[in-house]
């Protein structure tokens, strides 16, 4: 198996991967790569800038309502927290 990105340093120029290991490590070396387990099952999503990135984590909180029973978890808060307070 070959894989290709366009490289954005070289525009028309593409880098190759000898596989989804290799392409991971490509996306987390020079993008900015979503770490969340949805994401990364997908094989990837990947943004050119941290701004990107951060819009798109919002997707992923989760904030419920109403009740205890349905309360956010600790990692939820800190999610929404850094989004919120993120330059």
């Amino acid at each position: 198996m070959c894989l290709f990105v366009h490289c954005r340093q070289h525009p028309g120029q593409y880098e190759y991967c000898r596989n989804y290991d290799d392409l991971e490590n490509h996306f987390r070396k020079d993008n900015f790569l979503c770490e969340d387990e949805t994401c990364l099952a997908k094989k990837f999503i990947v943004f050119q800038s941290d701004t990107e990135l951060k819009a798109h984590g919002i997707e992923h909180l989760v904030i419920p309502m109403r009740g205890y029973r349905y309360s956010p978890s600790f990692a939820d808060i800190d999610k929404a927290t850094d989004f919120i307070y993120s330059e």
